[in-house]
């Protein structure tokens, strides 16, 4: 177990990144809705040159097979946006993505999600967190509980995070970013630099059972 406590970042050698995988769900007939994953990596050495923009190129490679597999052409992540977490004044780097699903079924309920525990073996909420996964495919999903064929799609995704946790992931000048929890609520990510509180991630659980979003929920529609 790694825990960080009132680690001083670097507003110059950045330690941490912010990265968010932007996305479209349309599910057919109804309004497009917005469908984001934030993710928060610490790089092991900060003495190589930060880029974002080297990061995102690296998530999109390592994303490209796992997430488009698991989810269907009405889920499109358009980009993935990188920052570095240690200057609160720097700005995010957007890498393009805006490659669709490949699930040729119907999309599942627009509002539920593929639920991911992100676990550091620290108790409290500050130390543990979770991604939730939109675009699943009816061909994937039983009665609410994913299927054998869903279970696994979406467990190449748990590998992946896991992977990114525990070995990290490589980004094109050579820095090893590592998967973690940065609390927001124990962190001061206003200060220059910022000063972080969180923990390592050591394992990741997948839910059978998908959950739901209420941001992803269609506006009401009366008659």
């Amino acid at each position: 177990m790694a825990k960080f406590v009132n680690f001083v970042g670097d507003a110059v050698n950045e330690w941490f990144a912010n990265a968010v995988i932007l996305g479209v769900l349309s599910p057919d007939g109804e309004t497009p809705r917005k469908c984001y994953n934030t993710f928060d990596f610490r790089r092991t050495s900060n003495s190589l040159a930060f880029s974002g923009a080297s990061l995102g190129a690296a998530m999109k490679a390592a994303l490209m097979t796992p997430l488009l597999a698991a989810t269907t052409s009405l889920y499109n992540p358009t980009a993935i946006d990188v920052r570095a977490l240690d200057d609160p004044t720097d700005a995010y780097v957007r890498t393009a993505f805006n490659n669709p699903g490949t699930q040729d079924a119907d999309q599942y309920a627009a509002d539920t999600a593929v639920y991911l525990q992100l676990l550091s073996g620290i108790r409290g909420r500050s130390y543990n967190g979770s991604k939730h996964f939109g675009g699943g495919s009816e061909d994937n999903i039983t009665s609410g509980y994913l299927n054998a064929d869903g279970v696994t799609l979406w467990t190449a995704m748990k590998t992946l995070l896991t992977t990114w946790a525990t070995t990290g992931l490589t980004d094109g000048i050579g820095n090893v970013w590592k998967l973690v929890i940065v609390s927001r609520t124990l962190s001061n990510l206003a200060a220059t630099p910022a000063i972080f509180t969180g923990a390592a991630i050591t394992s990741v659980l997948l839910n059978k059972r998908v959950g739901t979003m209420g941001r992803r929920r269609g506006n009401r529609d009366a008659v």
